[in-house]
């Protein structure tokens, strides 16, 4: 609870507050250029379709209601997932500077290391969408399990989460060698504490802001195991 108390401390300040902000400006952007330029001829044809004359006035009506109902929503959705699409890929750019915002203000003893060029970090992101999209279209089959077949679309998305989070924020700590020796040391204690950050974003609309939370915890927790390892 420590961890998560300084982690909290840390996002309510000035830059992380600003730095949070940015993924949501940047995604409303795209999102509304995005869903303007694929809907709108869509939108068009079906206000033409509709005002043609061709179905009787009350179920005109139903339908432009519902498809006011659909457009709505579509767009709401297609706001979240554009700002957590750039929210996983400013990921691999803040995050070193954030694990350097919590370093000095709470492990100034400890150095961090340059970590990966910017070259090879977008090749790592890459190389994890596609395996988290073999998984993805593994798990599909699975999803039609009654019951459980929602909560398997958990695992794929759960090893996205741990896999982004551990590239982007341990590369400035640790080693390769270190973080799969750490891992191996840690077993499922490092597992359970993400598990618990990524069940945090899996909460509609608080999704959106707990980013910079994740990032400053598992900041958090590994600069603390790194100085235990060197007490």
């Amino acid at each position: 609870m420590e961890l998560y108390s300084k982690a909290l401390q840390d996002a309510l300040s000035r830059p992380m507050i600003l730095l949070a902000l940015l993924p949501l400006f940047t995604g409303a952007v795209i999102a509304y250029f995005s869903f303007y330029f694929l809907i709108e001829p869509l939108h068009a044809l079906i206000l033409d379709w509709l005002q043609g004359g061709v179905l009787p006035y009350w179920i005109d009506s139903i339908l432009k209601a519902l498809w006011g109902i659909l457009l709505g929503v579509g767009a709401i959705l297609w706001f979240v997932m554009a700002v957590m699409i750039v929210q996983l890929f400013l990921g691999i750019f803040y995050a070193p500077w954030i694990v350097a915002y919590v370093q000095k203000r709470h492990y100034p003893s400890l150095r961090l290391l340059e970590g990966e060029s910017l070259l090879g970090g977008i090749g790592d992101f890459t190389s994890l969408l596609f395996r988290f999209l073999g998984i993805l279209l593994l798990s599909l089959p699975l999803s039609f399990i009654p019951f459980v077949g929602p909560l398997i679309w958990l695992w794929p998305f759960f090893y996205l989460f741990y896999q982004s989070l551990m590239l982007d924020v341990s590369g400035v700590i640790f080693s390769k060698e270190e973080r799969i020796a750490l891992e191996i040391r840690l077993g499922w204690r490092v597992k359970r504490f993400l598990l618990g950050l990524y069940l945090l974003g899996v909460i509609p609309l608080l999704n959106l802001f707990v980013p910079i939370f994740q990032i400053l915890s598992l900041a958090h927790f590994l600069l603390s195991e790194k100085e235990r390892s060197l007490s």
